[in-house]
């Protein structure tokens, strides 16, 4: 019981502070996190020594409070620093030209503007012809559709202005194509790594448009040429999330990993070589918060089942989280880090609770996946309402449908690949035509259940409250709910 409240606890005080504490240019007060933690840790002295089930896990709460505390500190001491230690050398309004080094790969806005987050590394003038060194991020946003990979060396003029945005950008810029220049890549690393990006980008091309762009989006997170009515259809029908790299994806090539290697005995080698090949996806197609949560809780399960400890679901979630929050702690703000661990935490706590009264009366190929989309849904649905003001329940049915759809696309999608590698034309005729057939029933299904009606809450004061409720259910269930539902087992 103590093992499977403590991760838990961390994590939920460790987002709660970097979600709620504001991030200025000063460095966070230690006494906080000091004295939080040296009440917490009294606490939960005192709770020991009193003896008692109920005393004990008020305790395990109050520790997981004071770990929490530490670590977030830390974190924000970082935060603050990359604001502190942020700066151009000249004059903000005089600055025309800035250079430096994608810090990712380039994202699209809902506008369809190109998104780049630029790690400044000089600064220009054209009024005053001077030039100077530069430190901090750059948020600069693309008027268009441009793809730009990780580690480009990208020259921009631009006229910069300070951002309050909660990522690590200090500055916000605007500009078109024809404002930016590329300088190759800042190491033989990152040229590597687009150049594998662009073979496989050739490669799916093979499979034909638009078959091929959804291909790109599931394999390697490009979604740049997905259609604006496919991904309106996903957003549509509650379904957004499976065009994100996550758990499904990892989930693919573990397996496929796992089978290719049935025949070696050693598992131990068995998760070495999984663990390594998920890890290069995870390089190829970048630091995305769904996947490197996928990629993080694969290698605890993984060392958890080589110590034989036990693998309680929400410790593992809890822990997968731990590492990503302390080496990035800007992604706890992300929303595609939140509605990531918020699906898996309904999928672990609610969805047993959904399934067991349909046991017995739903078929099991029905009931699961009811329930797994409910507990989902559940878990993310406030969050949602607070963000967009916008609920799609038609969600529930579709990724019913789609989700099948989409991972035997999958599957097609790496045979097409492996048959490109070999260099098998008539096996890539065949598969291409599968793709397409594919695609073409994705996205019927996909604008069938955009098709239904929407709840709109834009504007409305309900979008706030969502948002705190959200916040008190998750730490709530992760410090007072049990999170084993199995034999009637109870809190």
């Amino acid at each position: 019981m103590i093992r499977r409240h403590l991760s838990p606890a961390v994590l939920c005080v460790l987002v709660l502070i970097a979600l709620l504490l504001p991030r200025g240019p000063a460095s966070p007060p230690p006494w906080v996190p000091i004295a939080l933690c040296a009440g917490a840790s009294s606490l939960s002295i005192v709770a020991f020594h009193c003896g008692g089930r109920r005393t004990g896990r008020l305790a395990v709460q109050a520790a997981g409070i004071a770990a929490g505390a530490l670590l977030a500190h830390p974190g924000l001491v970082r935060m603050a620093w990359d604001r502190q230690s942020a700066g151009l050398s000249l004059p903000l309004g005089a600055v025309t030209e800035v250079r430096g080094v994608l810090a990712a790969d380039s994202s699209l806005s809902r506008k369809g503007d190109t998104i780049l987050s630029l790690s400044l590394r000089g600064a220009g003038s054209s009024t005053r012809s001077i030039t100077a060194t530069a430190r901090g991020r750059m948020l600069v946003v693309l008027s268009g559709n441009y793809p730009f990979a990780a580690g480009t060396v990208l020259s921009v003029r631009c006229l910069p202005r300070a951002s309050d945005a909660d990522g690590p950008e200090s500055w916000l810029s605007y500009a078109t194509r024809f404002d930016v220049e590329t300088e190759g890549f800042a190491g033989a690393f990152w040229a590597a790594r687009s150049a594998v990006r662009l073979a496989a980008a050739r490669a799916l091309s093979l499979a034909g448009y638009p078959a091929s762009a959804l291909l790109e989006a599931l394999l390697i997170g490009a979604r740049e040429d997905v259609t604006p009515e496919l991904e309106e259809g996903f957003l549509r029908s509650g379904s957004l999330h499976i065009l994100a790299l996550s758990g499904m994806h990892a989930g693919i090539l573990a397996g496929l990993v796992s089978a290719l290697l049935f025949f070696v005995p050693w598992k131990t080698v068995r998760f070495l070589v999984s663990a390594a090949l998920l890890c290069l996806f995870q390089l190829l197609a970048g630091w995305l918060p769904s996947l490197l949560r996928a990629t993080s809780m694969f290698l605890v399960a993984g060392i958890a089942a080589l110590l034989d400890r036990d693998m309680e679901p929400m410790n593992l979630l809890a822990l997968s989280a731990l590492p990503i929050l302390m080496i990035n702690p800007y992604d706890a703000r992300s929303m595609s880090f939140q509605l990531s661990y918020l699906a898996l935490s309904g999928i672990f706590l609610v969805s047993p609770l959904v399934e067991r009264p349909l046991l017995g009366r739903v078929p099991g190929f029905l009931s699961s996946p009811v329930s797994l989309s409910l507990g989902a849904l559940a878990a993310t649905t406030p969050l949602l309402l607070g963000l967009t003001g916008a609920f799609y329940p038609s969600g529930i049915a579709a990724g019913l449908l789609l989700v099948p759809l989409t991972t035997v696309f999958l599957w097609a999608g790496l045979a097409f690949l492996a048959a490109a590698a070999v260099g098998w034309g008539g096996l890539m005729a065949v598969l291409s035509e599968v793709l397409s057939r594919l695609y073409d029933a994705t996205a019927a299904c996909a604008r069938f259940f955009a098709s239904f009606p929407y709840l709109d809450l834009k504007g409305s004061d309900m979008a706030l409250t969502a948002v705190a409720a959200t916040g008190l259910a998750a730490l709530g269930i992760a410090l007072f709910l049990p999170i084993r539902f199995r034999n009637g087992d109870r809190p």
